[in-house]
């Protein structure tokens, strides 16, 4: 058989756990306040990189400084593109990434950065092995003067927008349903647990008679329970749903059920009630039926909490 969970249920289950689902909205609402504003800090920060630099003086054969800029870029794009050792990935992002621009002392000065700081180093050392090693046919006739190289700090301001896009929104927004019904079901199914079930709550277990070895760790319960059963020498009714314990009995004086609702076969005459339940799985709607049934049959009722 399949379980079946209806809407109508889901609704039943929301409405009697409001204050855990409130509890959760507000914690997912918190949660996509603080994207929010992070996503806003992030497109308002500035952020700074570091990139590679090169300078030269470069002359032609009459000693006169060359000074066209946009040309030196273009050669230096055409020879990195058609460098096999240059891989695709860099390649694509040349036409933006390499930069050359010319100072007032007719310096060109070629600027390799938005890569990471390995990838602008390679390209930056390939341009360098390309002037030193004459690979360049324009630059054959012509004069390499003063050729540096430097890394730089480079002020980058992020370019994205401030404003929240729509498909951010319409995420966020997403989001923090999934996250609120989430959130809210866990934390409403572990309460709903643990107020179904028995555990230290001495309010809830009213009887005097009340025996709490649950916090011996170290004790071999199973051993304790046994012993303690065999022990019993008046007639007496053990009633117990012990999931993590097996009892066998070997003494006349006692019988060992479930529910009191059962039938005895033969029939036996109880002078004596021991509900042993146990910590964290006895749950208190099976405790109640079981006091109630009890007194049908002795007054005399004992409890040990395990």
């Amino acid at each position: 058989m399949y379980t079946q969970i209806k809407l109508g249920s889901f609704k039943e289950f929301i409405k009697n756990h409001k204050k855990v689902y409130f509890l959760s909205g507000f914690i997912s609402l918190l949660i996509c306040a603080l994207l929010v504003g992070y996503n806003w800090k992030i497109s308002c920060t500035n952020l700074y990189a570091t990139g590679e630099e090169i300078t030269f003086l470069l002359e032609n054969k009459e000693g006169n400084p060359y000074q066209n800029s946009e040309d030196i870029r273009k050669i230096f794009l055409l020879q990195l593109n058609d460098d096999p050792t240059v891989s695709k990935e860099i390649k694509e992002e040349l036409n933006k990434n390499l930069t050359v621009t010319r100072d007032a002392s007719n310096f060109f000065i070629v600027t390799v950065d938005n890569y990471l700081n390995k990838e602008n180093t390679f390209v930056k050392d390939k341009l360098l092995s390309y002037l030193k090693q004459g690979e360049i046919s324009f630059f054959k006739d012509k004069t390499i003067i003063d050729l540096s190289e430097n890394t730089k700090e480079i002020f980058a301001p992020t370019q994205e927008a401030q404003i929240l896009s729509i498909k951010k929104i319409v995420i966020y927004l997403i989001g923090g349903f999934i996250l609120f019904v989430i959130l809210g079901t866990i934390l409403a199914t572990i309460l709903s647990r643990k107020n179904t079930v028995i555990n230290d709550d001495f309010s809830f277990l009213v009887n005097d008679q009340i025996v709490n070895i649950s916090h011996f760790s170290k004790l071999d319960k199973q051993a304790c329970i046994e012993n303690t059963l065999m022990n019993i020498a008046i007639p007496t009714i053990i009633i117990t749903q012990l999931h993590n314990l097996k009892l066998i009995n070997d003494n006349h004086n006692i019988v060992i059920t479930d529910d009191l609702g059962h039938a005895f076969l033969p029939p036996f005459e109880a002078h004596k009630i021991l509900l042993i339940c146990e910590k964290g799985e006895t749950t208190k709607e099976w405790y109640q039926l079981q006091m109630e049934l009890s007194k049908i049959y002795s007054d005399d009722i004992d409890i040990i909490l395990i």
